[in-house]
């Protein structure tokens, strides 16, 4: 154990010397806790007197768009890098993470409460909206992971990348994670939340709206404290951009410059 940390202390120290690195890494911490988050939304939806069947339809809706997000995403991002290669990814994904909250905000709190809201008296025509905002936020909204690979991509030796990727993984996954404790806290003593009353009614909009509230207190804040690292990114990706091509053109030079040298000793 001691001999792998001592033979990689000296990869992750240039790691950590890339502010954009830093910056992700930042960014990730808060911004993987409302996915962590999310977890919640089945139990909201059925509080929301939604049945099982129709709360895991709406559901799967969002993770339809969320898959649909990386497929447009990726395109969007080919065309935006080779208008703005060196602001178009951060931009991209501060738009993602901005767009969060008012849709997340028109979610818990402007569609009413579930069948029984002021929608429609029609349960189908609620069902419908439902699964269209559910899908149009997961396909807005998904793009940030897609983005941060381009440009750890771009600043990060390629031979390091896989390595830096499963870094970002485990560090991000690891405090993201305290997403789902932290909404369980702030439903129960900040909104007060009954788990007693939601375990024997059949549906409670009450303590789906305290439940809202806890889920959405963590989204706003998460995806506030993403943005303003995405901004920190306009700063310090194209330097560490440049930085990395530099780096690149050298090493490609040094390549040829050697296989001439081979090809005239020969």
């Amino acid at each position: 154990m001691l001999d792998i940390l001592r033979d990689e202390t000296p990869r992750l120290g240039q790691i950590f010397c890339l502010p954009t690195f830093l910056i992700i890494i930042g960014q990730g911490i808060f911004g993987t806790a409302p996915w962590f988050a999310f977890s919640y939304l089945t139990m909201w939806l059925e509080l929301n007197c939604f049945s099982n069947a129709e709360a895991a339809s709406i559901y799967m809706c969002f993770n339809l768009g969320t898959a649909l997000s990386n497929a447009l995403g990726g395109v969007l991002l080919d065309v935006v890098c080779r208008r703005f290669p060196d602001h178009g990814p951060p931009a991209m994904a501060q738009s993602a993470v901005f767009a969060s909250i008012p849709l997340f905000g028109l979610i818990f709190f402007g569609l009413g409460q579930g069948v029984h809201g002021n929608i429609t008296d029609s349960p189908q025509h609620v069902m419908l909206v439902y699964c269209f905002t559910f899908f149009i936020t997961g396909t807005l909204i998904a793009s940030t992971m897609m983005n941060n690979n381009k440009m750890f991509s771009d600043v990060v030796p390629r031979e390091n990348y896989t390595y830096v990727y499963a870094l970002d993984r485990a560090i991000e996954g690891t405090f993201g994670a305290f997403g789902q404790p932290i909404v369980g806290w702030l439903a129960d003593h900040i909104f007060h939340f009954d788990p007693s009353r939601a375990n024997t009614l059949s549906c409670s909009p009450e303590d789906a709206s305290s439940l809202a509230q806890g889920i959405y207190s963590v989204c706003a804040i998460g995806c506030v404290i993403c943005f303003l690292f995405y901004s920190l990114a306009h700063y310090t990706y194209p330097r560490d951009r440049q930085r990395a091509l530099q780096a690149t053109t050298a090493k490609s030079q040094a390549s040829k410059s050697a296989e001439s040298s081979d090809e005239q000793s020969l």
